[in-house]
């Protein structure tokens, strides 16, 4: 429920000139990473205050205490992956930090949700469901009474684009031309409704929050926010053409030039997992990778002036 209610906000792509272009919605590629953090459980809020529709709108969210922990997913190839045999025409997986794999599969500007696999496989009905990108509209509901099954129980949903405007976030950072996509879903006992915030061009989301409404209750399921936004609104991402790696593919070191004084760098695997991390005090350093695992590392390197560099390598 949650991944399909994700990939259905995140196809939705605006064409009307005085609104936000969200083009680049879901154009992942393999190795792929979406960090973000959490806001603790118990938090809530009245959807009620959350302005929906309308332009130039402000959403403030500046009060919002963030857990430390980052928390990490990523686009995988479904090559060698567990449910690779039940979801055979899949074109990438998309890995949740807790384990869970979600399967896509696409044509042309077309992306299908296949299912997900944990310990078996979870195949919707009808298989794939279907979701446009590229589809022109403005304001309304794109689906309606769009059904599919879900464990044997009919779910009923709706997607729509509602509004765009300005996002306010912890630290005081403040991001405009953002656009707010609304997902409904659900069945007869309970009902799940995603908020995501966009940037323009950007395809994973500024800001998440899932509702959940029963007939008693409407609670916050969770929080999330990227990681990439809650970096100073004057910070600058150097060309990684500046990331001087060498040698490229690499067997047991790595060297790297930064034209940026770093005070941290962080490597990752194409599981989004932390292979180093550690504070440095210059620009140039090597680094012994004779055990590492062969394959894709992305290196992200920063500074105490908001200056972010990134760059990859293979061994």
């Amino acid at each position: 429920m949650k991944q399909f209610l994700l990939l259905m906000s995140l196809m939705l792509t605006l064409q009307a000139s005085s609104q936000p272009i969200m083009n680049n919605l879901y154009n992942f590629t393999l190795g792929h990473t979406y960090n973000y953090k959490k806001v603790d459980v118990g938090w809530n809020i009245d959807t009620s205050l959350i302005p929906t529709i309308g332009n130039n709108l402000t959403w403030n969210f500046d009060t919002l205490t963030l857990m430390p922990t980052v928390y990490t997913d990523s686009i995988l190839d479904p090559v060698g992956t567990a449910g690779a045999a039940f979801f055979t025409n899949a074109a990438f997986v998309w890995k949740e930090y807790s384990g869970l794999l979600q399967y896509y599969k696409k044509s042309n500007d077309t992306v299908y949700y296949m299912g997900n696999y944990s310990s078996w496989p979870s195949i919707f009905n009808p298989f794939p469901i279907s979701t446009v990108n590229n589809t022109p509209i403005s304001s309304g509901y794109l689906y309606s009474n769009f059904q599919t099954t879900v464990g044997g129980s009919p779910w009923t949903y709706d997607a729509r684009y509602n509004a765009y405007g300005t996002i306010k976030l912890p630290g005081g950072i403040s991001l405009s031309n953002i656009g707010l996509y609304v997902t409904v879903g659900g069945n007869a006992t309970a009902r799940y409704a995603d908020y995501f915030w966009f940037k323009e061009n950007q395809n994973d989301p500024v800001l998440r929050i899932q509702f959940k409404w029963t007939s008693t209750a409407s609670t916050v399921q969770y929080v999330y926010v990227n990681t990439t936004a809650l970096v100073s609104s004057v910070a600058e991402v150097v060309p990684q053409q500046e990331l001087k790696l060498f040698p490229n593919p690499a067997t047991d070191k790595i060297n790297i030039q930064s034209s940026i004084d770093g005070n941290a760098i962080e490597i990752r695997n194409v599981f989004g997992q932390v292979q180093m991390s550690k504070p440095v005090s210059e620009n140039k350093f090597t680094i012994d990778i004779s055990s590492w695992p062969t394959g894709y590392y992305f290196i992200r390197i920063t500074n105490v002036k908001g200056k972010v560099q990134l760059g990859s390598f293979l061994k």
